[in-house]
């Protein structure tokens, strides 16, 4: 669902759908880091990273957090920009 929201940006955005899908994606990280937290919890910090699939997890969590402070600290530009 977070890739759907993030990859449907056009050239002549409202702003207001721009401000609302940012506080998307900001959920999404959210729900994204709760879920890792529980399962490091649940399964023991060796068990959550003795996954592939946990450890791809974790890197995407790690990433998007990473790309909202780089966003805020741009002052709500369009992010990182690569």
């Amino acid at each position: 669902m977070n890739t759907i929201v993030l990859a449907s940006n056009y050239y002549g955005e409202y702003p207001t759908l721009t401000m609302v899908k940012e506080m998307m994606n900001f959920v999404f990280s959210g729900l994204y880091t709760i879920e890792a937290v529980l399962m490091i919890v649940g399964l023991g910090f060796r068990g959550y990273f003795s996954h592939i699939l946990n450890i791809f997890d974790f890197l995407i969590v790690t990433i998007s957090w990473s790309e909202l402070y780089f966003h805020f600290q741009k002052g709500n530009q369009e992010g990182v920009q690569l």
